[in-house]
């Protein structure tokens, strides 16, 4: 297993390294950038169209780990 190259960020003191596991794009919290103003207009929040509105990784799923390929 090697670390996620996708992930928001690489998880603290995590030997050996992996990612957090959180979206990059939503910074894991599954909501689009101006929700917020859709929220208070519409009572719905506007999902993150990388993760879907989970708030993980869709690279890895959560994990911070990834497959490691060797080519």
């Amino acid at each position: 297993m090697a670390e996620c190259p996708d992930c928001e960020a690489i998880a603290v003191f995590s030997i050996p390294r992996r990612g957090n596991g959180k979206c990059d794009s939503c910074l894991g919290d599954g909501k689009r950038l101006l929700s917020g103003l859709n929220e208070s207009f519409f009572d719905t929040p506007l999902e993150c169209l990388n993760c879907g509105g989970s708030g993980e990784c869709p690279a890895c799923g959560g994990t911070g780990e990834v497959d490691d390929i060797d080519e």
